[in-house]
């Protein structure tokens, strides 16, 4: 099982993945750690993208959880650098209580 996650997403065209780690994942990592109910932070860093997600403990309301993480990341673009190809982070949210439980298909043969 997954716990309530959320997910922050920041494109930055060509730019080397030291580069975007050091000016933009690792100030969003350090941000977004003071969030509360915080479980884990890990993230990923390839050529123009930076991704960074946040699990939170059992129980975390994830739309507060998204709404907290937002406004932590808005503080840290304050802090980027001032690039016009530096996209705005995206933050998604993902709460695994709204998965189905079940999932299945059915299908049938014609006959006749």
């Amino acid at each position: 099982m997954s716990l309530p996650t959320v997910s922050v997403s920041t494109q930055w065209p060509n730019v080397a993945p030291e580069e975007i780690e050091a000016q933009v994942t690792r100030p969003i990592e350090q941000a977004v750690s003071a969030a509360s109910n915080m479980y884990q932070v890990t993230s990923s860093t390839v050529d123009g993208s930076s991704s960074v997600r946040i699990q939170f403990e059992w129980g975390t309301d994830i739309g507060q959880a998204a709404v907290e993480v937002l406004q932590l990341v808005e503080r840290a673009k304050r802090n980027f650098p001032t690039d016009p190809t530096l996209q705005n982070p995206m933050v998604f949210k993902f709460d695994p209580n709204q998965m189905p439980i079940l999932v299945y298909g059915v299908s049938a043969r014609k006959t006749g």
